[in-house]
């Protein structure tokens, strides 16, 4: 009886020795949250000179983040989107599109093409399903050439006779690869450094030149106001979609340029386009332009005088995304009334 009994202890030996190293051996399955894809958006200021110019909302993300990616080489047919709202973009550790990489179809290794959109229309907001669908998809902002109001701005009182807008919001996208490789970490992060807006920016600065100013004597120069002729409104949301040929418009009548120093007698004009091109032959149609219209007062009596600035530099065929376009106007004479 004694001698069964070692024997049993000793069976049960062996088969505690063999469960504990096969279990040495197992590979967990990893869980929801042990492979979280996050992604950093960001994007490079526009400003060009002061505070007031880099406070227009020029560099604000919004709270909407569209994300797609798409699969490379014998993958080609992999799609997959992330619509995210609410979006803070103040974490650093970035904005989480899922807790696990791998359950939602990604395979490590594998590379795939990533594009970015914030700031989108609702069209990019739900399931678009590939990215020939994604490149078509075009936005439209009718009032893309307002600009928001900030601290020192010039007081406009007639609202009519103003393009400020309390709301400011722009089109912005970016694109990147991306490889994940769990060897190096379970966590991914995706980094976009160069979100690009889908607007130009176009600043006007005007001056006066010290010898046509002393030339006036008491005759004054007064608030400015421009007409803006040749800006589009809608555009691809990629910078790779599908190319369009859009529409121009002009404005109906003068607005006040929204930046006047009276006590130097300068004037500053920002405003915006998305992009769009034309022929040579179509440049003195098509290219964009303004119209600056300056009143110049003496003895209560005021004459309007008329000065034409071109946007674009002599030769160019086009008005470009996430560009600046700047304009150094030094006026020595009358201009035409």
């Amino acid at each position: 009886m004694r001698q069964s009994c070692k024997h049993i202890a000793f069976y049960l030996f062996i088969c505690l020795a063999i469960l504990t190293g096969c279990a040495g051996e197992i590979q967990p399955i990893e869980s929801v949250g042990e492979c979280p894809l996050r992604l950093i958006p960001s994007v490079q200021s526009l400003s060009t000179k002061a505070t007031a110019e880099a406070d227009r909302d020029e560099n604000k993300l919004g709270d909407h983040l569209d994300v797609f990616f798409k699969g490379t080489g014998s993958n080609a047919g992999f799609w997959k989107e992330y619509h995210l709202s609410g979006c803070a973009f103040t974490d650093p550790a970035g904005e989480l599109l899922t807790e696990n990489w791998r359950t939602d179809g990604f395979e490590n290794n594998n590379t795939y093409d990533v594009y970015v959109i914030v700031n989108g229309p609702d069209a990019v907001h739900v399931n678009v399903g590939s990215l020939s669908a994604l490149q078509a998809i075009t936005h439209t902002d009718d009032e893309i050439y307002c600009v928001k109001s900030v601290t020192g701005d010039y007081s406009v009182a007639n609202p009519s006779e103003s393009y400020y807008t309390a709301v400011k919001s722009f089109l912005m996208d970016g694109s990147a690869t991306w490889t994940p490789n769990s060897s190096v970490s379970a966590a991914q992060t995706i980094q976009i450094p160069d979100m690009k807006r889908a607007a130009a920016k176009i600043v006007i600065d005007i001056s006066f030149d010290g010898g046509f100013l002393s030339s006036l004597g008491s005759e004054t120069p007064g608030p400015a106001m421009f007409k803006y002729y040749n800006f589009a409104s809608t555009v691809p949301v990629l910078t790779t979609g599908t190319p369009i040929t859009p529409d121009l418009y002009s404005f109906d009548g003068f607005k006040y340029a929204n930046i006047y120093n009276s006590s130097e007698n300068k004037y500053s004009i920002t405003t915006y386009s998305y992009p769009f091109s034309w022929l040579a032959v179509e440049a003195e149609e098509k290219a964009p332009y303004v119209v600056v219209k300056i009143p110049f007062t003496k003895e209560g009596n005021t004459v309007d005088h008329y000065y034409r600035f071109p946007i674009c530099t002599s030769g160019a065929l086009s008005l470009e995304r996430n560009k600046i376009y700047t304009v150094n106007a030094v006026i020595n004479s009358k201009g035409s009334y």
